[in-house]
């Protein structure tokens, strides 16, 4: 789990995932966010979209 050696990663991954398969209809990042509340759209577009991490 590359994810879990980040602090960051490590915060906004279970955000991510409670996004995906909680309530609410879409599934886009702004959506995500907004219903995160601790997390902003930025972030949550650097953790999906940040393919390659250094570990």
């Amino acid at each position: 789990m590359m994810w879990a050696s980040h602090p960051a990663r490590r915060q906004i991954c279970p955000i991510y995932v409670a996004g995906l398969i909680g309530p609410g209809g879409r599934k886009s990042m702004q959506p995500l966010a907004m219903r995160a509340g601790d997390v902003g759209y930025d972030q949550l577009h650097d953790f999906v979209a940040a393919g390659v991490w250094d570990a």
